[in-house]
């Protein structure tokens, strides 16, 4: 999923990584799952 993420934006796959990993501590998301729940609750609204 990360190189397919990396390769569609043009960029590497370690930057992906630090950026999901930025955005998942803000969230307190514990998984990948977990994040993807918080994101549907703010489609909904």
């Amino acid at each position: 999923m990360i190189k397919q993420i990396a390769h569609e934006l043009g960029t590497q796959e370690v930057t992906v990584k630090v950026h999901k990993g930025r955005v998942m501590s803000k969230m307190q998301a514990k998984t990948l799952i977990e994040l993807s729940k918080m994101w549907d609750v703010v489609l909904r609204t």
